[in-house]
């Protein structure tokens, strides 16, 4: 009787159709989950990412507060000239740099060295150098840059440090020896470049032995500015994101 082994057929067809169907349903709903699952991972590492980036834009207008009435340079350090004093005071600002003058206080400070290059045409670059801390016996170049500005001077920045080879450390000791940073007054009163206040100025400030250090100059071409920038704008080059002009 053939009827019997047909249904037989039939019947095994039929779950065997069933079976593929679930088969493909339960392919689908795993696929679904995996895509699921990593929309949420995407979404926490995204919320995440926004959270650090929030604690870095808090941290950044904290600090913003805390340095507006922070005071860079000796009353008399520009002289009479209180609209140079405020052009450079707001650049340091806009940088979120702490005062050296103020570190001159502390004896145990130094010696450590920063430079303000504020070039025509680039970011605006304070390079400090660092002395040797408890946990390296280098010294280090601390780089700060404004990348993105704004009117309220919370402006994005881009900071990096590298470390210097005694060699090299050492050669950046002595052309700031030979610039006479360490024999250079506190203020700028007496010897003031004209240029100094416009983009393509630089300042110079230094603490050694609790006495801050002052000098200035309005050109890439001046011999001071020359000797120590081959050192403390050329090695910050190799820095992710650092661009320094010229």
């Amino acid at each position: 009787k053939p009827f019997p082994l047909i249904g037989l057929v039939l019947s095994v067809a039929v779950l065997l159709a069933v079976q593929w169907r679930l088969a493909t349903e339960i392919d689908r709903l795993e696929k679904l989950v995996l895509a699921l699952n990593a929309q949420q991972q995407a979404g926490i590492s995204n919320l995440m990412s926004r959270q650090q980036e929030l604690k870095v834009e808090i941290n950044d207008v904290m600090e913003s507060s805390r340095l507006k009435d922070l005071a860079y340079f000796p009353p008399d350090a520009f002289g009479k000239n209180g609209d140079l004093a405020a052009f450079i005071v707001r650049q340091l600002r806009e940088l979120r740099v702490d005062s050296l003058w103020g570190l001159a206080e502390r004896k145990d400070v130094g010696p450590t060295v920063r430079l303000l290059w504020l070039p025509d045409a680039g970011r605006p670059t304070a390079v400090r150098l660092l002395p040797p801390s408890r946990s390296s016996t280098f010294f280090a170049l601390e780089v700060v840059q404004i990348a993105e500005s704004n009117p309220a001077g919370t402006g994005k920045l881009i900071r990096g440090r590298i470390a210097l080879l005694p060699g090299h450390s050492a050669d950046l000791n002595r052309r700031l020896d030979e610039i006479g940073i360490w024999t250079a007054p506190a203020s700028l009163a007496g010897d003031l470049p004209e240029a100094v206040g416009r983009k393509g100025c630089w300042i110079l400030e230094g603490v050694k032995e609790g006495r801050y250090h002052l000098l200035a100059g309005g050109s890439a071409a001046d011999p001071a500015f020359q000797k120590v920038s081959q050192v403390m704008l050329l090695y910050p080059k190799q820095l992710a994101g650092i661009r320094i002009s010229p």
